[in-house]
């Protein structure tokens, strides 16, 4: 469920938490810009918990030839890589470290096509690269977290989630203040508690079943050994 104001919504609130509703000395405009900052410092507590509030998803094709993708505009956080080689049963794609960016072109190694799919990925810039290049053409699905909205124009909504706006309110409310000079003691005190609860509270999204450890062993084999060491998934 969603808690949505506008922005001209929270301007008025976060105005009156200044105690500024008769005053111009901080204009809307500088109050939207407060608001905006403030609401991307609450975005990233909430990607910081990693219980997918926002993710969304896109699907691309590696052409022959190629083994690089230009990430979507409004990308921030990767979370998964799908290989749709066979639509009905995707396989996940695992991250290469950057210093074995090298190792496809050296020993020839590739990765166990038993759980995993046969190339590897990372995030260089605005760039997705898929190795080895000679592997990367099929279709995929990207799992990723995008941006936060930015907050501009009086129409303009965002989403608190659990009433948590109220942070973003404080923190404008901080910034108002600032600017007039003002004591900022019990807005801080505020802040911190709104933070305190936000951080103990967004962790347990789906209460159902705990988080379980991820296999991440490596899967590596060459051609002439299936597996390498006595690990089997």
């Amino acid at each position: 469920m969603s808690d949505t104001l506008t922005v001209t919504q929270l301007i008025t609130k976060v105005r009156e938490r200044a105690d500024m509703l008769n005053s111009q000395f901080v204009t809307d405009t500088e109050i939207t810009g407060y608001i905006d900052y403030s609401y991307k410092e609450l975005y990233d507590l909430l990607v910081e918990s990693v219980e997918d509030y926002n993710l969304s998803s896109a699907s691309f094709t590696i052409a022959s030839g190629s083994n690089t993708y230009s990430l979507p505009s409004d990308f921030y956080k990767l979370r998964g890589l799908d290989d749709l080689t066979n639509p009905s049963r995707p396989r996940s794609v695992r991250k290469f470290a950057f210093n074995e960016r090298n190792d496809f072109t050296v020993d020839g190694l590739t990765l166990s096509s038993y759980e995993y799919s046969d190339v590897t990925y990372r995030v260089t810039g605005s760039v997705l690269t898929l190795m080895p290049p000679e592997n990367a053409a099929k279709n995929y699905l990207l799992w990723y977290v995008p941006k936060a909205a930015t907050l501009s124009s009086g129409s303009d909504t965002a989403d608190g989630v659990q009433g948590w706006l109220e942070y973003v309110i404080v923190d404008a409310a901080i910034k108002c203040k600032i600017k007039e000079e003002s004591d900022i003691s019990d807005l801080e005190r505020a802040k911190k508690n709104l933070n305190e609860r936000i951080v103990r509270l967004r962790h347990n999204r789906d209460q159902a079943l705990p988080e379980k450890v991820s296999r991440v062993r490596n899967r590596r084999r060459t051609d002439l050994y299936p597996y390498v060491g006595d690990y089997y998934p």
